[in-house]
């Protein structure tokens, strides 16, 4: 007795393989009959040879993926990183900054740092394999600390250009500087907010490097908020991918531990 099953494939739906992996496809919902035993594989009606044969396991039905991106008329190819097979074009995501501690962020296939391979603290960009060195910043002052915008076309980051540090943004080549805060402390490590519309960043004392808060404000300057209000160090913030959360490294209560709090400083 010849056992029929209609299976429907999309683009955001999950085909289940062999190996049980994530399926995105980029067309309209196609129909896929499996016929078992006369090992048939019909997609919108049309037979499909195939020298796998379908199968039942445990309530699901397995097809192979060639055939079925095939006949969709879709390249087919294997995400790695995230563990899925990919029909079509890739489903579009969000890239995210990714900051260290060391004065590095990457965003769109650039690196952003900054080296004192020229005498001074300068900051430059490059590819992932170190290749296209751009140098953005070219001054007597020290500019340290890049951090890339959200939608990489800034690049945030601090100096002492004009006498104490300040935090500065620029476009990601180095063009249209523009100064953001403006206070006779020094301020440093600059970091954007998810939807890039703030920039936190640490300030330190002007007579001493052994206390320092952390603020926040709008990326223009304006709108600045004091977060944090305690004894000793807290610096190196950044924000949690959802913006609702801050992480930074304090040694308020003695030694140097890591804490979080709210977006506005609560908790």
């Amino acid at each position: 007795m010849m056992i029929r099953r209609v299976l429907c494939a999309s683009l955001g739906l999950i085909l289940v393989l062999g190996l049980c992996v994530g399926v995105a496809a980029s067309t309209g919902a196609v129909k896929i009959e499996v016929a078992y035993r006369d090992i048939s594989i019909f997609v919108n009606g049309t037979a499909i040879a195939s020298d796998v044969e379908p199968f039942i396991y445990q309530g699901r039905t397995f097809v192979p993926i060639r055939f079925v991106s095939e006949a969709l008329g879709q390249p087919v190819s294997w995400d790695n990183e995230n563990s899925r097979v990919i029909i079509g074009t890739p489903p579009m995501e969000q890239p995210q900054p990714t900051a260290t501690p060391t004065g590095i962020s990457l965003m769109k296939g650039r690196i952003a740092f900054y080296s004192e391979r020229d005498g001074n603290p300068e900051i430059y960009t490059m590819n992932p394999d170190g290749g296209d060195l751009q140098r953005l910043t070219n001054d007597p002052g020290q500019d340290i600390c890049p951090a890339f915008s959200p939608d990489g076309s800034r690049i945030a980051f601090s100096s002492n250009r004009d006498g104490n540090s300040e935090i500065y943004t620029m476009k990601r080549d180095g063009t249209d500087p523009k100064r953001v805060t403006n206070t006779p402390e020094n301020e440093l490590a600059p970091d954007w907010s998810p939807d890039g519309t703030k920039i936190l960043y640490v300030s330190f004392s002007s007579k001493t490097w052994d206390a320092s808060n952390i603020f926040v404000c709008n990326a223009d300057g304006s709108g600045w908020k004091q977060l944090t209000d305690a004894t000793g160090v807290s610096e190196r913030p950044g924000y949690s991918q959802d913006g609702s959360k801050i992480i930074f490294h304090s040694n308020r209560d003695g030694n140097f531990e890591i804490y979080t709090m709210n977006a506005d400083g609560s908790n």
